[in-house]
């Protein structure tokens, strides 16, 4: 291995392997991303690939397991949905036109709370990432990039924050320290997301300059009361905007909600109701396939969340209600 890491290619892998020492690296050789090491020995298992070695037969053989670029997608989005973060690291230049050494640069970072392209998105469902915060109570940010919606609450304790991420169905949690009940009751509850329980202290002066960056001077604190909620969100656009590698984020908004405002549905409700899933786990079967006639996929999603989360206040579901029966009328005189 010494001897291999001491190539110039190797000390280049290395490099961008120590900046992103939580994921898969996929190193871009050629027509061929590869994978060295303990990489190259998780993604042969996990993808069903041929592991090889590089200088095989040597002393400082390297396992090494590679996937066409041109499919690249289609491999990207399993690792995703076994739960693994992937760093994407590409030629930037073309070798036949370089002397010497290609350059090369992480380009990317997805993890399954970020989308990697339009094979990893069910138009109809929210593709969520979440964050969780503790400061006494519990802050709770969901982060769509697919949508650009940003949107944060606050829970009074642990058992109301694994309420509404149940609710919310994210495909990853971030949580922060001291919220380790959350990483507990999310597993006890068999959510689908992949949790992520994280050591760095994010501070509510770094999450609010992060959010203020993200979305206008002074906006963090207009758009939400509770700190503990604005650093869940700043938690969630720090990992989009690291991971998206200077690429605009979709996101111009804030939306703080109070859970108050509608009934907390848990896990065994949920399930127990089949709102969104049948007993078996699939939707098919379940009230929301029933009574789902949506034509828009923005609307899909709208009237899932609002099957997850029925409104509690009175005079807001009669609202509601005058506005579905306005929306009737209006149709009725166009057809």
């Amino acid at each position: 291995m010494a001897k291999a890491s001491q190539t110039p290619v190797m000390r280049q892998y290395l490099t961008a392997k120590q900046a992103h020492p939580d994921a898969l690296l996929l190193f871009r050789m050629g027509d061929f991303y590869e994978l060295f090491f303990e990489d190259a020995v998780v993604a042969a298992r996990a993808l069903d690939l041929t592991l090889t070695a590089r200088n095989k037969g040597a002393e400082d053989e390297i396992p090494m397991a590679g996937v066409p670029h041109h499919a690249a997608s289609g491999y990207v989005q399993r690792l995703l949905e076994q739960g693994f973060k992937v760093a994407i690291c590409e030629q930037m230049a073309d070798p036949s036109k370089v002397k010497g050494i290609v350059p090369r640069e992480v380009v990317r970072v997805v993890s399954p709370g970020i989308a990697y392209d339009d094979a990893g998105i069910e138009a109809r469902q929210n593709h969520y990432l979440c964050a969780v915060e503790q400061a006494g109570t519990f802050g709770i940010a969901a982060l769509d990039l697919t949508t650009g919606e940003l949107r944060a609450c606050e829970a009074p304790d642990a058992a109301a924050a694994v309420a509404e991420l149940v609710r919310l169905d994210p495909r990853e949690v971030l949580v922060g320290p001291g919220a380790v009940a959350i990483a507990t009751g999310l597993e006890e509850a068999r959510a689908r997301a992949v949790v992520r329980s994280l050591a760095d202290v994010l501070e509510t002066a770094d999450a609010d300059a992060a959010l203020d960056a993200q979305l206008g001077a002074g906006e963090a604190r207009a758009s939400s009361p509770s700190a503990v909620a604005r650093r869940a969100a700043g938690r969630c656009v720090a990992m989009a905007r690291a991971s998206e590698a200077g690429r605009p984020l979709p996101v111009s908004r804030l939306a703080f909600y109070e859970l108050g405002d509608t009934l907390i549905l848990d896990e065994a409700t949920q399930g127990h109701l089949e709102l969104v899933r049948a007993v078996d786990g699939t939707e098919r079967g379940s009230l929301l396939a029933q009574i789902d006639v949506t034509r828009t996929s923005p609307g899909a999603r709208l009237l899932r969340r609002r099957l997850l989360a029925p409104l509690t206040g009175v005079a807001e579901i009669r609202r509601r209600h005058r506005s579905e029966e306005h929306t009737s009328e209006l149709q009725s005189l166009t057809n």
